[in-house]
């Protein structure tokens, strides 16, 4: 199973500046161990919109967005995506940030 673990900084916040060699995270409220080296740990936030993959088991998203969609950097409301914009404004908080296509987990997305 693929996991991928983006736009959850103040989750990994939680974690001290210890890391154990298999960190565990949770997902659907059941832990899940990852290698380390598949954990990248930022500290701050992002300044950017982070690009998610659509979870297989989606509940909470609407049914007509594609198989990605973008997470605010500043509230963390999510967004769908049409094309590949360079820029988004967010409907919650009306912050304008970039996205960031280029991240290190989109390539094997």
């Amino acid at each position: 199973m693929k996991l991928t673990v983006a736009a959850a900084h103040h989750r990994a916040a939680r974690l001290r500046y210890w890391i154990p060699a298999t960190p565990l995270l949770r997902r659907c409220h059941k832990p899940v161990s990852l290698p380390r080296g598949s954990v990248k740990l930022r500290t701050a936030p992002p300044k950017a919109w982070s690009i998610v993959p659509r979870p297989r088991d989606a509940r909470r998203l609407p049914e007509n967005w594609a198989d990605k969609y973008a997470v605010c950097p500043s509230c963390r409301n999510r967004a769908a995506l049409a094309g590949n914009p360079q820029v988004l404004r967010c409907a919650r908080c009306n912050g304008i940030f970039r996205v960031a296509w280029e991240e290190w987990f989109l390539s094997g997305a």
